[in-house]
């Protein structure tokens, strides 16, 4: 037993320091500085998706079965509730946001990244702009062809709600 024990110990201290790009799972030989990279990239395309309006491009980073969960409001559960909630949020507001990353950490197939969202909308209705200042965490997964896709977001605002 004790042996077993000092072995285990041996076995996490020596790949709890292995480098990042000597990791392996079974075949896989994992860069999670490319990881960073494409969950950086998705960020960055939301952002730019928000900024645009674009629809298709805020779904296109999004696991068939992603839940958003937003202060005061119900889940929004699947990519086909979420493509509805955000085509009705871009015909409502001009949304002018950045995502920035602040940590983002990855495990093997799943991944986390925890940003900050600042900007403002513009309702289009009234003209009001609202200031946005929001921390998000959100879980990504790694589908079975390599890219990443966001499954679940929560999210708050650092200010009060409108």
């Amino acid at each position: 037993m004790k042996f077993r024990f000092v072995f285990v110990l041996a076995a996490a201290i020596v790949l709890g320091c292995a480098p990042a790009e000597d990791l392996q799972v079974g075949e896989t030989q994992i860069d999670r500085e490319a990881d960073r990279a494409a969950i950086e990239e998705i960020l960055r395309v939301a952002s730019v998706a928000n900024q645009t309006g674009d629809v298709e491009a805020w779904v296109g980073n999004l696991t068939d079965d992603a839940i958003f969960m937003n202060p005061d409001a119900p889940p929004i559960e699947g990519k086909a509730a979420l493509r509805e909630w955000v085509e009705q949020r871009f015909a409502a507001s001009s949304v002018q946001v950045t995502i920035s990353p602040l940590e983002i950490v990855v495990d093997h197939d799943l991944a986390f990244n925890r940003t900050h969202v600042t900007g403002f909308e513009v309702l289009l209705e009234t003209g009001d702009t609202v200031a946005v200042d929001w921390k998000e965490i959100a879980i990504l997964e790694r589908q079975p062809d390599g890219r990443w896709l966001v499954s679940r977001v929560i999210g708050n605002s650092n200010v009060p709600m409108r």
